[in-house]
């Protein structure tokens, strides 16, 4: 139970981005060079979290970035549009963590060499997700 969880649970949830990736979503970092594209990988950036009269926040604002990763332009651009349909302005309940509340932040398009001679497409987007913080008193 955490936000972490949460988002890999909302992509399993939300049937226009699973379709496209399946249960291929990977902590930034993880995912084997020879993964089946597309895939996505998500980090948390920062996160604050405000104190008040000594107990802990209750609140949690978050960036998190979500790359995707497809071996053609356009399958990078329909995996894009269903991140950005499922985490812009969403809210609701996700591995019981209560989201209040996200948008989308930034948006970036790169090519990458995978090994010394296959192109990647990546999409890297940044979402600000205000959350419950399941470890508030």
């Amino acid at each position: 139970m955490s936000i972490e969880t949460a988002i890999v649970a909302r992509v399993a949830a939300y049937s226009g981005l699973s379709a496209l990736v399946g249960t291929r979503i990977f902590p930034q970092g993880t995912a084997e060079q020879e993964t089946t594209k597309p895939y996505l990988t998500y980090s948390k950036i920062s996160a604050v979290r405000q104190s008040t009269m000594g107990k802990r926040a209750r609140i949690v604002r978050a960036r998190i970035q979500i790359d995707v990763y497809a071996a053609t332009k356009l399958s990078a651009i329909a995996v894009r549009t269903q991140v950005i349909n499922a985490f812009d302005n969403w809210s609701g309940t996700s591995d019981s963590i209560t989201i209040q509340y996200s948008t989308l932040d930034t948006e970036m398009d790169t090519t990458e060499l995978e090994g010394t001679e296959t192109e990647v497409k990546r999409e890297t987007l940044t979402f600000l997700i205000s959350y419950n913080n399941p470890e508030a008193d």
